[in-house]
């Protein structure tokens, strides 16, 4: 099949795009990423293998499975860094001298070092 997009007559006159359907299913892949036919039918073949295991197996596909494995990471990352920043989480340690005077009255507002480090030469 002819290719499609942006390089002009080199595109237009070469045919290197590959189009595979999956009869059964009605899957159609379309690849035209690389100048070479031969490349393009690889990466077209192992896209329609790669659609048709998530059809079929659904969650237990490769791909679901390796996109679970992503989620759980980044989700274990965020409860790491809540766990080390947010002052309020029990698991972070005893508060410091700035959270224990906004828990006594006023609101707490984060400080920065320069002015966490300003008040503690003013004490």
């Amino acid at each position: 099949m002819k290719g499609w997009g942006k390089g002009g007559q080199g595109v237009n006159k070469s045919s290197n795009a590959v189009v595979l359907t999956h009869d059964p299913t009605a899957t159609v892949v379309k690849v035209h990423a690389h100048r070479a036919l031969s490349d393009n039918r690889k990466e077209a073949r192992q896209l329609l293998r790669d659609r048709l295991d998530v059809l079929l197996n659904g969650a237990q596909s490769k791909t679901e499975l390796a996109k679970e494995r992503i989620r759980k990471a980044k989700q274990g990352a965020a409860r790491r860094s809540r766990k080390k920043y947010d002052p309020e989480s029990p698991a972070s340690g005893p508060p410091g001298p700035d959270v224990a005077e906004a828990a006594e009255g006023a609101p707490r507002s984060r400080l920065s070092r320069a002015e966490r480090a300003k008040q503690a030469l003013s004490r």
